[in-house]
């Protein structure tokens, strides 16, 4: 959608600039930037990688400009769950949820909550993802083989 509103923006300022008026190249240059620029804040790719053979799982964030990667020891990851808020919008109550991996500090018995994303969102993408992961986990503690073959589950876009 951002990549839609940036290219009308430019495309249209180019047009401008055709038919002879070059205040086109402000017009494109503006919308072209703020859709950029809302690119750059809003846009992230994440990918949850479990390895059953280097016995770990990482989480990768990445935008535009930047990148983080989280791991743990396969170990340690006890699960993954779903972390809930509540918004108050428009006098409407709505259940918000992220996926998060319970971890263990190691030796320490009380796991905590690691979240996936920072970014909690509606539907069932956030819960879709959370049964994957148990699946494999699952899967992978049992001895089943075939739990290293990739899977690959639908996470709700944060655009």
């Amino acid at each position: 959608m951002l990549f839609c509103f940036t290219m009308i923006f430019v495309a249209a300022g180019l047009v401008v600039v055709a038919s002879g008026e070059w205040l086109g190249l402000v017009f494109g240059g503006l919308g072209g930037g703020l859709g950029i620029a809302a690119m750059a804040v809003f846009v992230e790719r994440l990918q949850v990688v479990l390895d059953a053979r280097a016995g770990v799982a990482r989480i990768s964030h990445r935008t535009m400009f930047r990148q983080r990667e989280t791991g743990f020891d396969l170990s340690r990851v006890l699960g993954a769950e779903l972390q809930n808020a509540t918004s108050n919008r428009d006098g409407r109550r709505r259940t918000l949820s992220r996926p998060a991996f319970k971890v263990t500090h190691g030796t320490d018995l009380d796991p905590y909550a690691h979240p996936i994303t920072e970014i909690y969102s509606s539907g069932r993408g956030p819960e879709t993802l959370v049964t994957a992961l148990n699946h494999w986990l699952e899967a992978h503690r049992s001895g089943d083989q075939g739990s290293s073959q990739p899977t690959s589950a639908p996470h709700p876009s944060t655009s």
